[in-house]
């Protein structure tokens, strides 16, 4: 599994995000392909070899829980944005609380 570039990926997501907030247009996918955990690279990853390697591990529940949490916000961000309410999805991309921001320190 390449981590960093999974990283990389979510970091282009967020971007994606923020610039579909002023342009809805300008992002390719619908809320609900957003919100779904386990088609990005990492997911797949997550819920397969990641889970016959570390399924019994304590921190892999809280992975795949900070994963899950990351694509519901991004979903959420998505969905706002798409019904042009653009403060509040600007409002949750910069929560530092959101799971959108939070998951970085996994």
């Amino acid at each position: 599994m390449n981590f960093a570039g999974a990283i990389e990926a979510h970091q282009r997501w967020l971007n994606a995000l923020s610039k579909a907030i002023s342009d809805p247009s300008t992002f390719t996918h619908t809320p609900q392909e957003v919100c779904v955990d386990h088609h990005c690279q990492f997911g797949l990853w997550l819920w397969g070899d990641g889970a016959s390697a570390f399924g019994v591990e304590r921190m892999y529940e809280y992975l795949c829980k900070t994963h899950h949490d990351f694509h519901s916000a991004a979903g959420k961000i998505a969905q706002l944005a798409a019904d042009q309410k653009q403060q509040e999805a600007m409002k949750m991309l910069e929560d530092p609380e959101s799971p959108i921001n939070t998951s970085s320190s996994v």
